[in-house]
C-alpha cells in the first residue's frame, strides 16, 4: 500500500515535469494538431457541461462558447510549493482518480494525456464514466506506444525545466520516468467497451520524425497528410471519441395484466377444437 501511495504522489510531479516536453518545439507542434482535431469534433459533442482534465496547466483545449459551462480541472499538487502562481484558468483542483463531481451531471469529458500518468487508469476511466450522463461523450487524447515515442521521450527525461519542482523531485522523476505508460488504442477500446461505451471514432496524428526544431517541423508538415491518407498506425498521438450507452428501460407488465392475457390465450386455444369440429 505504501508503494502504491508513493506512485500516486508522483503523478502530479510527473505531470509538472512533462511541461518541459509541452514547451518544446515538438510539444507545441503536437498541441496545435490536438487542438485542431478536437475543434473538428466539437460540433458532434452536443451538451451543456464539459469537464476538461489535462496534463497541460492553464491550457484550454475546448472553445468555451461551445458549452454552457466548461470546467477546467487541474490535478491537485502534492505540496503548496508545486501550486502554479497562475491558477485562475483552473476552476477546480482535485485528484483525477477521485473526482469531486456528482454522478450523471456532465455531458462531455475530455481526458488530455492523463491516463498515461495515472497509477490506476481503470479507476480514472470509471470516475469519468460516473460523472457522464447517459449518452454523454468521452474524448481521450493519448500517446501511441507503437510509434516513435521512445525517441520523443528523451525530451521528457532530459529537459526538466519546470521551476516548481526541486532537485530531489527531479531526480526521482528521472528515475521513475517509466511510470509514464502510453496505452494502446486497441486496449483502450476494449476498456471502453467493458464500461458500456460505443467507440465512435479513432484517429492518429503527428507522423513527423522526432526533430525538435520548429523550422524543420514546419517543413515536414506534409508527413501529416501522407500518414492520414495511408492510415499509418504509427502516429505519435491518437484521439478516441466514445459515447456512453443509454440503457433502455424494459417495461414490466403488472401481475394482473399478465394473468388476464394468459387466461385469454388459454381460452382461445380451448375454442380452436370446437371450431374445427363444426
Amino acid at each position: 500500500m505504501q508503494k502504491e501511495a508513493a506512485e500516486v504522489m508522483l503523478m502530479p510531479e510527473l505531470m509538472s515535469a512533462f511541461s518541459a516536453f509541452l514547451d518544446s518545439d515538438i510539444g507545441q507542434a503536437m498541441l496545435a494538431l490536438e487542438r485542431a482535431e478536437i475543434q473538428q469534433l466539437l460540433p458532434q459533442l452536443v451538451g451543456y457541461n464539459c469537464l476538461q482534465m489535462s496534463v497541460q496547466k492553464n491550457g484550454l483545449l475546448c472553445e468555451e462558447s461551445k458549452f454552457g459551462q466548461l470546467i477546467k480541472m487541474g490535478y491537485a499538487p502534492v505540496s503548496r510549493r508545486q501550486m502554479p502562481t497562475n491558477t485562475r484558468n483552473e476552476n477546480v483542483w482535485a485528484n483525477y482518480e477521485s473526482l469531486p463531481v456528482a454522478s450523471d451531471c456532465v455531458d462531455v469529458v475530455l481526458l488530455h494525456h492523463v491516463l498515461e500518468f495515472a497509477s490506476e487508469p481503470h479507476q480514472l476511466l470509471r470516475e469519468a464514466t460516473r460523472t457522464l450522463t447517459a449518452g454523454g461523450y468521452l474524448l481521450i487524447s493519448g500517446f501511441n506506444p507503437i510509434s516513435a515515442w521512445p525517441a520523443y521521450q528523451r525530451y521528457y527525461t532530459w529537459k526538466q525545466r519546470s521551476a516548481v519542482i526541486d532537485a530531489s523531485a527531479t531526480q526521482r522523476q528521472n528515475k521513475n520516468a517509466s511510470l509514464l505508460k502510453p496505452i494502446r488504442q486497441g486496449r483502450l477500446e476494449d476498456w471502453l467497451s467493458l464500461l458500456n461505451y460505443d467507440v465512435l471514432q479513432q484517429k492518429q496524428f503527428f507522423f513527423r520524425p522526432p526533430i525538435n526544431s520548429e523550422r524543420w517541423l514546419n517543413r515536414l508538415k506534409f508527413f501529416e497528410d501522407w500518414g492520414e491518407v495511408m492510415h499509418l498506425p504509427i502516429g505519435l498521438g491518437y484521439i478516441t471519441l466514445a459515447r456512453k450507452r443509454t440503457l433502455t428501460a424494459t417495461p414490466i407488465m403488472s401481475s394482473w395484466r399478465q394473468s388476464l392475457r394468459s387466461s385469454r390465450t388459454a381460452g382461445a386455444h380451448a375454442k380452436e377444437p370446437h371450431k374445427r369440429s363444426s
